[in-house]
């Protein structure tokens, strides 16, 4: 037998050829090591969607309680840490614009659809990612004129709340923690375990800024401005987004003693004028049907695997979807443990 690829073969003259479903389960297991070594040796973030070959599948969380009703709410799950990229093998559940978009441009081809819910239950996430995430969602809106409603469920916080500053109303679960208004960024320092080891990095650069962000140094004053007037600038942009969305602020400067932060329960968000209401996922649902003016309606969602026998309360983000193959948290490979800006709530990353 003459080896090709490793985990494949090439069958000779007189040899019989390896069986389908073997060679099959070798090519699947030699994949999934592949990924698990390059995943866990800090190498490359692995998105493995090509091979689980999903699509959108349409379900129904909650049937019409009457006959012959076409009308439909479709219910869009924000869940997990927000991000422009798949997770890794191993790692919290993602939300990703891509993903969004996605089940939105379903939506827009379906005249039955009365309704949006979004569902969020995210610390937020990537600065971008969910810039892009409210983006597709207020053009969403613009594009079917049809009613958006946000509902909070165990956490909504930075990123989660920008996105649903898009939405026409927002309610939260009366259990919720809400708000961390505000971006964080966070930069690892190793000079110290390095030192023990006997580790030494030289560095040759074009500018004094080229290796700003360093961990083997100490970061200097001047560098540490640079990265504060990039975070003060699109902390103005995410207070700009709340103002804009939520109208109980008239500017960014009325808003900032509320956004300095700190988290909030569901009352007190409430009395601050960041939600419009708290009440229990099935009244959402409702409030949706009042804003689309509609009485009753199949309430479906998008996903991409079968989860059995749904409800509106079926953790669709818990499913075994592209990108995760376990829903296990490893040190290290979380949001916040890599350079960069985030509109997330981090707390003892």
């Amino acid at each position: 037998m003459v080896l090709g690829y490793p985990g494949t073969s090439i069958p000779q003259p007189n040899e019989p050829a390896v069986k389908e479903p073997q060679d099959m389960i070798r090519k699947a297991f030699s994949a999934v090591l592949l990924l698990m070594l390059t995943v866990l040796t800090g190498c490359m973030s692995v998105d493995i969607s090509g091979l689980m070959g999903h699509e959108l599948e349409e379900i129904t969380l909650r049937e019409p309680s009457r006959l012959f009703v076409s009308d439909r709410v479709a219910v869009l799950d924000i869940a997990g840490v927000i991000s422009t990229h798949a997770p890794p093998l191993f790692g919290s559940a993602t939300c990703t614009p891509d993903g969004v978009r996605a089940v939105l441009k379903k939506l827009e081809q379906d005249p039955r659809v009365k309704a949006l819910v979004l569902r969020i239950n995210s610390p937020g996430g990537g600065v971008t990612a969910t810039d892009m995430m409210h983006h597709e969602i207020r053009r969403f809106k613009e594009k079917t004129a049809i009613p958006v409603i946000a509902v909070f469920m165990d956490v909504a916080c930075s990123g989660g709340y920008y996105l649903a500053t898009a939405a026409d109303a927002i309610y939260a679960h009366p259990t919720t923690i809400t708000g961390s208004i505000g971006v964080i960024a966070t930069f690892p320092k190793w000079q110290g375990l390095a030192g023990k080891i006997g580790y030494e990095q030289v560095v040759v650069k074009s500018g004094e800024m080229k290796d700003i962000g360093n961990p083997m140094r100490e970061m200097s004053a001047g560098e540490r401005k640079v990265f504060q007037d990039m975070i003060d600038d699109m902390y103005g942009r995410f207070l700009t987004t709340v103002v804009e969305g939520r109208r109980r602020y008239a500017t960014p400067a009325e808003l900032r003693p509320v956004a300095d932060g700190r988290i909030y329960t569901a009352q007190q968000a409430l009395e601050l004028g960041l939600i419009d209401g708290i009440c229990h996922l099935d009244q959402a649902l409702d409030k949706a049907l009042e804003a689309a003016g509609i009485r009753d309606a199949r309430v479906i969602a998008y996903v991409t695997k079968d989860v059995g026998d749904p409800t509106i309360y079926s953790t669709l983000d818990a499913r075994l979807v592209p990108g995760k193959l376990l829903n296990v948290d490893l040190p290290g490979v979380g949001q916040g443990s890599t350079p960069g800006f985030h509109y997330l709530w981090m707390p003892g990353e």
